[in-house]
């Protein structure tokens, strides 16, 4: 199957950060069945439902070739609007110019921005899909909510260390998500507006009496929402070590009967 775009991928902007988004065009090539084609990068920058920076950008193929003067990279800077616990988040896409199926598939070139700021080191982050995630899709329909988990979160008061969750909303509609961790303590009633980005410090999974927590923590909401895990020192979100999108729990099976492997590979030996 062929198609028109490549998913568009989102990506979150932390107050204060530069980021830099390497844009693979060798790698794109090899998606292309079409080796000359017209093709459009379109990206826009997003605060508390408000567009604050956007471009559309021609790109030209001649024979699997880039054409001359086509930017390598995107760069952005934290917006005016932007804030420690509301930051942008930006949207990237590609897309055939002309509306002609020039992609042999609509999965995008993986793609790491590059997170700094003059007081910190560098991150990295990759991207999340805005639609069409196959585990999302059949975990929505075998839970009928959506489901994030990530296994490693660390509190720790004496140790200064500390994980965040950032929520990007997309969508049309507001989405309230919980944060709970394997014991049922929870954070209840995060609201992330239409077309937003929000920031959660995971502090308050700690009880009165804990001073650290080491364990999974699982995200549900009734709606996909876009999740990333954050690290750094205790109540510092100036100070990034990690950020990276969480991943949906597999609602199909992700297993199967050994009896049945063993016909499979029987079959395919025959």
């Amino acid at each position: 199957m062929h198609h028109r775009y490549l998913i568009p991928t989102l990506y979150i902007i932390p107050h204060g950060y530069t980021a830099e988004l390497a844009l693979p065009w060798n790698k794109i090539a090899k998606l292309l069945v079409a080796q000359t084609c017209e093709l459009q990068l379109e990206w826009t920058k997003t605060n508390n439902g408000q567009v604050v920076e956007s471009d559309v950008i021609e790109v030209q193929f001649k024979d699997g070739v880039v054409g001359q003067g086509t930017p390598w990279a995107l760069n952005w800077e934290s917006s005016f609007r932007s804030t420690p616990h509301e930051p942008d988040f930006v949207e990237v896409s590609i897309s055939s110019i002309d509306s002609e199926f020039v992609f042999g598939t609509n999965l995008p070139v993986g793609s790491y921005l590059a997170l700094s700021r003059a007081d910190s080191r560098m991150v990295l982050s990759d991207g999340a899909l805005r639609f069409a995630s196959p585990p999302v899709i059949k975990q929505i329909e075998e839970f009928g909510r959506y489901v994030d988990a990530y296994p490693v979160c660390r509190l720790d008061r004496e140790s200064n260390h500390c994980d965040s969750i950032g929520f990007v909303n997309p969508y049309a509609k507001e989405i309230l998500a919980t944060v709970m961790r394997r014991d049922g303590h929870a954070i209840r009633g995060v609201r992330v507006a239409p077309a937003s980005a929000r920031i959660v410090n995971l502090d308050g999974l700690l009880k009165p009496d804990e001073e650290r927590y080491l364990g999974p923590v699982q995200v549900t909401a009734k709606n996909r929402i876009i999740t990333f895990t954050m690290k750094h020192p205790w109540g510092r979100l100036d100070q990034l070590s990690h950020c990276e999108h969480m991943d949906p729990f597999r609602g199909e099976p992700t297993h199967i009967p050994l009896a049945l492997h063993m016909r499979r590979m029987l079959g395919a030996m025959a």
